[in-house]
């Protein structure tokens, strides 16, 4: 399910945590999935959205940051950022939404027991797009928050 970062942004509210989520994204297809043994991850983003990002980064990046996570840990759902921007990402942005997302309360779980915690992000394949990003999620200067959420989906 691919969320728009806008809507996550501006419609997710302690209130209502599933404000900005495709409305087919519900706990019980969550749970009907997870029951299966299937690994239920939302996608923020994607090519269509990719100004979007960068319009939500550049309003609130660390309130877009907590609304994901806030969703993550009400639907037991992991998240992947799928930042598509190859010119100019807002790099500092991501790093907030990522620093907010783990705050307190969703640190890396190595073990991947708890669904919430997998925050991954697209890097896309090869190396001639999103270099920038790469760049970022695999510098050994990195906040560990950063490496922990930067490893490579698989697509």
């Amino acid at each position: 399910s691919f969320v728009h970062p806008l809507d996550l942004l501006n419609k997710t509210t302690a209130q209502n945590p599933l404000g900005g989520i495709p409305v087919g994204m519900t706990p019980a297809i969550v749970d009907y999935f997870k029951s299966h043994g299937v690994r239920v991850m939302l996608s923020i983003g994607g090519i269509t959205y990719t100004k979007a990002w960068n319009d939500a980064l550049a309003k609130n990046a660390t309130q877009l940051g907590k609304n994901a996570a806030l969703v993550a840990k009400t639907l037991g759902v992991g998240i992947e950022i799928d930042y598509e921007e190859n010119r100019s990402p807002n790099l500092a942005g991501l790093e907030q939404f990522i620093r907010a997302y783990r705050g307190d309360s969703l640190p890396y779980d190595p073990s991947g027991v708890t669904h919430a915690a997998r925050l991954t992000i697209d890097l896309a394949a090869g190396d001639r797009w999103l270099i920038d990003i790469t760049r970022k999620a695999t510098a050994a200067s990195a906040p560990p928050c950063c490496m922990a959420a930067c490893r490579r989906s698989s697509r």
